[in-house]
């Protein structure tokens, strides 16, 4: 899904929303490789290589035991933002099967405590 059809922003943020688009033109084909010692998070998240993943969707009805306990594999693009880092843009997607999946943009806002959920997006796919 492209972000410059998916999603759309209030007249009055046109502006900071551009410079996420622009900076998701430049960046979008870009690779983002995680090194997994590095990679920290407060549930168990595993880490897939191409080969594990691959493993994964050949039969995810019956995963490898190591990724058994999974809730179906998990994909996110880099993140994109504008100038000032107040805005913010990611693509999630769960894939679950065969014919079971969803993906989405993520349009996020920053505040003093964190980030918020914004309502811009006006397409997803499910299936």
């Amino acid at each position: 899904m492209n972000p410059h059809l998916a999603v759309e922003a209030p007249a009055d943020r046109q502006a900071e929303w551009a410079e996420v688009l622009a900076d998701y033109d430049q960046h979008c084909h870009d690779v983002v490789r995680l090194n997994r010692q590095n990679f920290k998070t407060e549930l168990p998240v595993h880490l897939l290589n191409t080969e594990d993943r691959y493993r994964y969707m050949r039969n995810p009805n019956k995963p490898p035991a190591e990724l058994a306990h999974g809730a179906g594999m998990h994909q996110f693009t880099e993140v994109f933002f504008n100038t000032n880092h107040t805005l913010a843009l990611v693509e999630e997607g769960m894939w679950c099967g065969s014919l079971c999946g969803n993906w989405m943009w993520v349009v996020l806002q920053r505040k003093q405590d964190g980030w918020e959920m914004l309502p811009w997006v006006r397409a997803a796919a499910f299936s």
